[in-house]
């Protein structure tokens, strides 16, 4: 079943900021890459931005980094909260990707989707005028919001369906 007019018109008319999430996980650039685990694994993430001392993403950080290739060597002591029983103090500002992809809020979510498959990313950042994280836009975002809109065209069919059949137009 595909959207009708007013499926596809409520989803081209829909925004980053309509969807995306408010509450941001940032790294502290300083953060070793144990610490950053810790943080990504309590959040139940997988990446996030990472940020100078002013607060600013300067890079982000995600499994498909340096996280994934060396997962084994941080071992997260099983209580939550403890510190990562690996030796590796290195800042997480070397393993994080300096390049980073953001998006205006007010972007349309079609214009964030295209972005996210042209470039092979799963995350969009979305930053403030002085390039601090306000929010994040994942593609389970976006399929959530598509999800939402198909829902709603399913129940406008039935009600359609059912008043015809109440006129005995079926």
């Amino acid at each position: 079943m595909f959207p009708s007019c007013e499926g596809l018109d409520r989803l081209r008319g829909l925004r980053v900021s309509d969807v995306m999430s408010r509450e941001v996980i940032s790294i502290p650039h300083h953060a070793t890459l144990c610490e950053a685990a810790e943080m990504l694994t309590s959040a139940g993430t997988s990446g996030a931005p990472v940020v100078d001392e002013a607060g600013r993403c300067i890079g982000m950080i995600s499994s498909r980094d340096y996280l994934r290739q060396h997962a084994a060597s941080c071992q997260l002591a099983a209580a939550p909260g403890s510190a990562c029983a690996s030796d590796d103090m290195t800042p997480i500002r070397h393993y994080m990707a300096p390049a980073v992809q953001s998006i205006d809020s007010g972007a349309s979510l079609m214009q964030a989707a295209r972005v996210m498959c042209l470039e092979h990313i799963h995350r969009l950042v979305v930053l403030d005028e002085r390039a601090t994280p306000v929010g994040v836009l994942t593609t389970l975002d976006i399929v959530a919001a598509l999800m939402a809109v198909a829902d709603e065209e399913r129940q406008a069919l039935r009600r359609n369906a059912n008043g015809r059949q109440a006129k005995g137009v079926l």
